[in-house]
């Protein structure tokens, strides 16, 4: 039995740019659904289509022919992790998340396909997370009553008053502050930046820690024939990496002084680079108001035509 995959959605010319990019709906005032339809080959009645969700393990196969060419069973529901047990004794599922976490790491017994796709593997990467990203949203959408049972009160306020309209009431979808990325998240994480603030006093130093293309760590691990923009998720993995170590030898080994605390926030700059923007909280005596303290830790120095003949 064979099938071929449809996508019913607008048609857009095709990219002039070197760049991939993916639109996440994020209003559920009107209801909106992407319709996935397999069609099976030669077989003339209506019996042919089959209407999947995107947690099919069929639809990523069918999707990126390329790079499963066997039609291998991705992600599903039923997957459950080794040796991780609940406390009734079954097996813990295995979230989405972390399948593409598992997908991303090149394995011995397959070959790297995956990772020589270049702007698709890209397109792969966005579609991924778009689809665990939707998955969350729908969960939060059908447990609302789990997460906005403050609100109640309110509901019913607003009924006995009838200061408001009652019909536009309880239809808004409350967003948790554990979504990454919703206004809760980001609220809270401004308010514990400023809780730190009147805390601790002004921070000590403002450092700015961007990914280089030109790593060692990142060379190494490109396969023939391939650039480093083919590789956005080396690139992340190895700015974390570094990002862990810097952060290390600020809070353990305290190389600029005894630690009081840190906020930070990393953000993709247009050329596709994660950069880290980071404030250091020192205690008053490590301060760097001094010339001399300052040029203990700033330096700049431009290249030799050795050291950079392209420059």
């Amino acid at each position: 039995m064979r099938w071929q995959l449809l996508i019913f959605s607008r048609k857009h010319n095709m990219s002039r740019f070197n760049e991939v990019a993916v639109i996440i709906p994020n209003d559920y005032t009107i209801a909106s659904h992407r319709d996935i339809v397999l069609a099976q080959k030669n077989v003339p009645n209506e019996s042919q289509f089959k209407i999947i969700s995107l947690s099919h393990g069929a639809y990523t196969p069918l999707h990126y022919v390329l790079f499963f060419p066997f039609g291998d069973q991705c992600w599903n529901w039923s997957f459950r992790l080794q040796h991780r047990t609940n406390p009734n004794g079954t097996p813990k599922r295995l979230s989405k998340w972390q399948y593409y976490q598992f997908r991303l790491h090149p394995l011995l017994f397959e070959p790297a396909t995956l990772f020589q796709g270049g702007r698709f593997l890209q397109q792969y990467l966005l579609a991924a997370f778009a689809t665990v990203d939707q998955t969350k949203l729908e969960w939060i959408k059908l447990n609302q009553f789990r997460l906005r049972s403050v609100l109640y009160n309110g509901l019913v306020d607003g009924t006995i008053r009838d200061e408001v309209d009652v019909a536009a009431l309880g239809r808004r979808i409350v967003l948790p502050s554990s979504f990454l990325g919703g206004d809760r998240f980001m609220q809270q994480l401004f308010q514990d930046s400023m809780a730190i603030v009147r805390h601790l006093g002004r921070p000590t130093l403002f450092i700015t820690f961007t990914a280089n293309r030109k790593w060692k760590e990142i060379q190494d691990k490109l396969l023939l024939h391939q650039s480093a923009i083919d590789r956005p998720d080396l690139i992340a993995g190895i700015f974390h990496l570094k990002q862990q170590n810097m952060l290390c030898q600020l809070r353990k080994d305290q190389i600029f002084g005894k630690f009081l605390g840190m906020v930070w926030t990393i953000e993709y700059q247009k050329r596709g680079q994660p950069h880290m923007h980071f404030l250091l909280f020192l205690r008053s005596e490590d301060r760097f108001l001094t010339p001399e303290r300052i040029d203990e830790i700033v330096c700049a120095k431009l290249p030799s035509q050795e050291q950079d003949p392209n420059g």
